[in-house]
């Protein structure tokens, strides 16, 4: 089998979807979220390689798929690509408008990432660059911001020698559900891209950072 498949859930007794990846080395083949826990579901979202003569090795496409009920109806294609430090930038529609906002995976040491169930000490924030900094977001609710002030939209902790699994949280906007469902597929797919970097690479993608 060149396929392996994990869950994607609140915890591994309530799955809420399924994951295929590709067993052989990064590049190889698609990671793949199936709409559902069955083999059989339709993909929800992939991600590859990005294969640009000008880009680093790690840059990748995230393609989302429409869904039944969903609030897209044609696919989307984004590129993540990768800037200095191991940041990771992906720019998506978000809100009722579309309005497209770029967001940054940076690697992280901070409270966030250690408060993650697991014992973890190294991880990776996404924030959200475009907009306010700081501030509350729009339910009232004081933002979690980073160093810079931006506001940190999810979070993810995957690195322990030999780890099987990750811990990926939305904060802040990014649990509320304003910035859409793109961008929120844009952060899972993102986020496994970065887990599988980690495995095959050897820490490549979130080893010891910023906080």
């Amino acid at each position: 089998m060149t396929h392996s498949h994990s869950h994607l859930g609140v915890n591994k007794n309530e799955p809420l979807f399924l994951v295929r990846t590709p067993r052989l080395s990064v590049g190889s083949g698609d990671i793949i979220l199936l709409n559902g826990t069955d083999k059989l579901e339709t993909p929800l979202a992939s991600v590859g390689a990005l294969e640009l003569k000008s880009t680093k090795a790690c840059a990748a496409e995230l393609r989302l798929k429409p869904r039944p009920g969903g609030s897209f109806t044609q696919p989307v294609e984004i590129n993540m690509t990768v800037g200095i430090q191991n940041k990771y930038q992906f720019t998506a529609p978000v809100g009722p408008n579309g309005q497209h906002e770029t967001f940054e995976w940076r690697r992280s040491t901070g409270e966030l990432v250690r408060d993650l169930p697991g014992g973890f000490q190294y991880g990776m924030k996404l924030v959200r660059l475009d907009g306010a900094t700081g501030g509350a977001s729009s339910n009232g609710k004081v933002t979690v911001v980073g160093g810079d002030g931006k506001r940190i939209v999810a979070i993810f902790a995957a690195v322990r020698p030999q780890c099987t699994s990750a811990k990926f949280r939305f904060m802040n906007e990014g649990a509320t559900g304003e910035l859409g469902e793109v961008f929120e597929l844009a952060a899972m797919i993102s986020f496994m891209r970065l887990f599988k970097l980690q495995l095959s690479q050897g820490g490549v993608a979130i080893g010891p950072g910023s906080s």
